[in-house]
C-alpha cells in the first residue's frame, strides 16, 4: 500500500512528464498559429477534452473570417499560443509542481534565444485528471512585458473572434 505521500510524489512526477513531453512535441511540430486539423491528432493525446474542444470551434471560426475576410489575416494565424511570446520558446524547464486536491499546476521556466540576447520568463500550465490520466485544462501566460500573451490559453482561444 503506498503511502499518501507516495502517491503525490507519482501524480507530480507524472504531471511535469506530461507537461515536459507536450513542449517537446510542440518543439517538433512548429510553434506559429493555431494547430491545423492534423496537428490537433498529436495535440489531443495532451489537452483535456475541453481544451481541445474550445480549438476545435477556434480553428471554426478562424476559418468562417478567412472566408468573410479574405484580404486580412485571420486571428491565431500566428504566433506561439503556449507560451507569453509570440515568437515561442527554445528551452522549457520545469521549475516546480503542485498537486492539489482539483488538479496541478506546474510552472515553467522559459527561454527564446541564447546569451545575454535571450528571453526568459515562466507560464504556468494548470493539469486536471481525465479518468485516470493528467491533461492539460489551460496554460497561464505569466509575461509580463508589454506585447506579451496575457491571461490564460482558453481566453486567447475564445477572444479574438
Amino acid at each position: 500500500v503506498l503511502s499518501w505521500w507516495a502517491i503525490i510524489a507519482v501524480l507530480t512526477r507524472s504531471a511535469t512528464t506530461l507537461v515536459t513531453d507536450f513542449y517537446d512535441m510542440r518543439l517538433r511540430l512548429g510553434r506559429s498559429g493555431l494547430p491545423d486539423e492534423a496537428e490537433m491528432k498529436a495535440y489531443r493525446a495532451f489537452l483535456c477534452p475541453p481544451l481541445a474542444a474550445a480549438m476545435d470551434a477556434a480553428r471554426v471560426r478562424q476559418y468562417a473570417y478567412k472566408q468573410a475576410h479574405p484580404d486580412d489575416k485571420p486571428p491565431l494565424v500566428e504566433g506561439d499560443l503556449f507560451s507569453s511570446l509570440f515568437e515561442g520558446v527554445d528551452v522549457v524547464t520545469p521549475a516546480g509542481t503542485e498537486v492539489t486536491a482539483d488538479g496541478a499546476r506546474v510552472d515553467l521556466s522559459m527561454r527564446f534565444g541564447e546569451g545575454d540576447d535571450a528571453m526568459r520568463w515562466k507560464d504556468t500550465v494548470l493539469l486536471a485528471r481525465d479518468q485516470d490520466s493528467w491533461c492539460i485544462a489551460d496554460i497561464e501566460y505569466r509575461g509580463d512585458w508589454p506585447f506579451a500573451n496575457k491571461g490564460k490559453l482558453s481566453q486567447t482561444l475564445a477572444e479574438p473572434f
